[in-house]
């Protein structure tokens, strides 16, 4: 289905609402709605901070409460780790000890746990999977991810009535996402999501209170609201990459609010020139300073090296305490000890004295391999040797014709672009070889493994590389025609093999030490196959010879380097993620994900949504869909007309939050990332405001009394199903009959199996013994229960209960 922005048609419910007439009140709803009014100084009393009616602060404190106890009831359990707490505690420890670690998403929400974390005295290592045995306080870390998923509670009930509908849609609206079982599970855990999402709503809040001043513009509280919106977005960009998607929402909202002052004769172009001018500073401006100040905190807080330190330059590195590499002589000439260093990487060129798996017998093919350390290892140094070759039977026409192409290199002569070279490995003594064999880990035939042989005096032509520069420093004229350390980036060629020696992120397995693999590629990508000397030492260079380091960069280049990493760390993450479901199953709560088991206590945690809530919300969004095609049509064919101010404020805020739910929810219809459901919330969130806009548009006839008893009627079918499904939110006990009785399509994932049959009060541990003079005995470790001794598949029952 084809949905076109269109000002004059669709709009996508982004037309305006300037049909009021000054003085006019529109009482469409009943007596408890908030009524659009031009009397900017009665619905001022409605701000924020201060003039809420006492109604709604009664109701805030209300849901507040309940959302609070939902929220963080038995929120210490379980102690064991939950689903992806341990990357989130692994970046509070990191940020306690202040060492230096790459993330997939901006650093705000972990900025905040840390901050908690270091309130609380966190300073452990997440190595375990049981907090106990952490020692860790992980409670207040949970506490604080709760506190923010209460807080979308208030926003929405706020964003609702700041809208003009009435108080009754705003406490439905509210309390639906009280009892949305896939945001309590999200804002139990130290997981991110649940600020994002509260981020997301109060920027969108924000905005409401703006467009409510639009007839009042460059008033205080215009300002006011707008530089909100624009600190709320800069909070939102700051906490997960998915909220550049509520930045391009905020801005067609913007950019809509400009073209109706442009086709609005009655401004000035200067008006309008100012306008553009406060919503550049505040939507643009503002948030990007934001976004650049976290990352400032999250830079000047790792200032010792950490595990991913590799994965940046070596410029910013030795920014960082830790790290710190003498001055290099830059000449590089014959028979210099050099380490050699991948440009993509970051790793050493290194060998150890293990052959490869397919010649454990053949001690003459070492393994080479990159080193992701930083260290002097002794295993990371190489001779560049000049081209000599010994008579062989073998090979002694090929040495001929290379020796005379060849004249001999004297001492500190320079290596220029094109020599013919080959690397000796400085303790084994062993020649850098390219194979004619496959490589052991990369597929195809262009891929060849490399290794270090035992040349035993003579040289093959495969341990011979042409040197190719490919970039140099524009400082260092020099490092253009000549190898120069740090300063000259190039490829080595080998002829008789025909590939380019080669590097990646792709490990060997534990018989390589987890190093990462290094081949000979014919078909090499170019950055791949670069490399550069960073270390470079030679008996017969000067005292005084020119020495170089790598030079030193400031914020900004290290927060470019940040960002590139974040997206390069957040590809892998996301190429190894499962896309079995597609994003079409969110809209029907078709499955969920598995975010913790215990086979032993029969309890698990899993992410699933309120189905109740979750159908209403889908429900609500195609029925706009329909209800605006149903309009469009009938306009057109001038049977209805639906222009009153009253169908057009609905149309308007309906339309604003449908393409809140489709700009949150498209890029991943259209390839964005792995569909897994909490990606979906943002948008969910957009869908249950909806419910509330159609609840005053389909009941706006009725009286007070019967539309309360209807909501009333949702509330309690929500709250109703939230308790069905509570135990996989909570992790609580429950059976397998009551499992499989709300299990209602066969896509829901959450394991019936691991329950038993009836609950268990009282869960005894059952300890094998003396199993090889009695295979499958087992005795109960409470002496309440009777010790019996039986075989392994044989059931027994003890004080009314069957154990296996």
């Amino acid at each position: 289905m084809a949905l076109k922005l269109n000002s004059e048609n669709l709009h996508l419910g982004l037309s305006n609402i300037k049909h009021r007439k000054k003085g006019q009140n529109y009482n469409f709803l009943s007596d408890d709605t908030l009524f659009l009014k031009n009397d900017l100084k009665k619905t001022k009393n409605f701000q924020l901070f201060g003039g809420i009616p006492f109604e709604d602060i009664y109701n805030l404190l209300g849901l507040v409460i309940v959302s609070f106890f939902v929220r963080l009831y038995n929120i210490d359990y379980p102690e064991s780790i939950v689903f992806e707490e341990s990357h989130f505690g692994k970046s509070v420890s990191q940020y306690i000890k202040r060492s230096f670690f790459l993330d997939y998403d901006p650093p705000l929400v972990r900025l905040l746990f840390a901050f908690v974390g270091f309130l609380f005295g966190i300073d452990n290592d997440w190595d375990e999977e049981i907090y106990n045995e952490l020692g860790i306080p992980y409670v207040a870390l949970r506490f604080m991810s709760g506190i923010m998923g209460v807080l979308i509670i208030p926003i929405a009930y706020l964003t609702i009535k700041s809208a003009g509908f009435s108080r009754i849609a705003a406490f439905l609206v509210s309390s639906l996402l009280i009892f949305e079982n896939g945001l309590i599970t999200q804002g139990r855990l130290i997981l991110h999501g649940s600020s994002f999402l509260t981020f997301t709503a109060f920027t969108f809040l924000m905005w409401v209170k703006f467009y409510t001043e639009e007839k009042r513009p460059f008033k205080l509280w215009w300002w006011v609201w707008m530089a909100l919106t624009g600190v709320g977005l800069g909070l939102t960009i700051s906490a997960s990459l998915e909220g550049f998607f509520t930045m391009v929402f905020i801005g067609l909202l913007a950019i809509k609010y400009l073209w109706d002052l442009l086709s609005d004769l009655r401004t000035s172009f200067t008006q309008i020139a100012k306008n553009i001018f406060a919503n550049t500073l505040c939507l643009i401006i503002i948030p990007v300073i934001l976004y650049i100040i976290f990352f400032f905190i999250h830079i000047a807080i790792l200032k010792y090296g950490g595990a991913d330190e590799l994965y940046i330059s070596p410029e910013f590195r030795k920014t960082l305490n830790e790290y710190s590499m003498d001055d290099t002589p830059i000449d590089v000439a014959y028979d210099s000890v050099i380490t050699l260093r991948h440009v993509v990487t970051g790793g050493y060129l290194h060998s150890h004295q293990i052959p490869y798996p397919r010649s454990q017998d053949d001690d003459t093919h070492h393994q080479v391999s990159l080193l992701m350390h930083v260290g002097d290892d002794e295993d990371n140094f190489w001779t560049i040797r000049t081209v000599k070759f010994a008579e062989s039977p073998e090979n002694t026409k090929e040495s001929q014709e290379l020796q005379e192409s060849k004249e001999l290199q004297e001492s500190l002569d320079w290596i220029y672009d094109g020599a013919l070279i080959h690397l000796e490995h400085f303790k084994t003594e062993r020649s850098l070889h390219s194979n004619v064999t496959e490589a052991p880990i990369s597929d195809g035939e262009f891929q060849k493994e490399v290794s270090a042989r035992l040349f035993e005096g003579f040289l093959d032509t495969t341990d011979l590389w042409n040197v190719e520069i490919a970039e140099s420093d524009k400082s260092d004229p020099e490092s253009s025609e000549r190898l120069r350390a740090i300063n000259t980036k190039f490829r080595l060629y080998n002829h008789e093999t025909r590939c380019y020696l080669f590097s990646h992120f792709i490990k060997l397995p534990a018989w390589g030490s987890d190093e990462i693999e290094v081949t000979c590629a014919t078909n090499a990508n170019y950055q791949n196959s670069l490399w550069y000397i960073e270390t470079n030492s030679h008996p017969d260079l000067p005292e005084d010879a020119e020495m170089v380091n790598y030079k030193r960069i400031g914020f900004f280049r290290k927060f470019y380097e940040t960002i590139v990493a974040m997206w390069e760390y957040r590809n892998e993450r996301y190429s190894y993620a499962s896309t079995s479901r597609s994003p079409l199953s969110w809209l029907f709560l078709n499955d969920g994900v598995s975010f913790w088991e215990d086979k032993y206590e029969e309890r698990q945690i899993y992410l699933f949504g309120n189905p109740f809530v979750w159908y209403t919300s889908t429900l609500a969004v195609f029925g706009f869909v329909a209800a605006k095609l149903g309009i469009m049509i009938l306009e057109k064919r001038r049977i209805s007309n639906f222009s009153t101010a009253k169908a057009k404020h609905f149309e308007s805020w309906a339309g604003i939050l449908f393409t809140g739910w489709l700009l949150h929810y498209l890029p991943y219809l259209l390839g964005y990332g792995p569909p897994h459901l909490h990606y979906y919330f943002p948008s969910l969130y957009f869908a249950i405001l909806l419910i509330g806009i159609g609840f005053d548009l389909l009941t706006e006839r009725l009286t007070y009394k019967n539309r309360i008893i209807i909501a009333a009627i949702f509330l309690v079918a929500s709250i109703y199903v939230f308790t069905l499904f509570s135990p996989i939110t909570y992790g609580g006990p429950w059976t397998r009959s009551e499992c499989n009785r709300v299990k209602l399509l066969n896509s829901w994932k959450y394991n019936c199996d691991l329950y038993d049959k009836n609950y268990i009060e009282e869960k005894e541990e059952i300890i094998e013994i003396d199993y090889e003079n009695s295979p499958g005995s087992y005795y109960t470790k409470s002496p309440a229960f009777l010790t019996q001794v039986v075989e392994a598949e044989t059931t027994y029952t003890t004080q009314g209960m069957e154990l296996w």
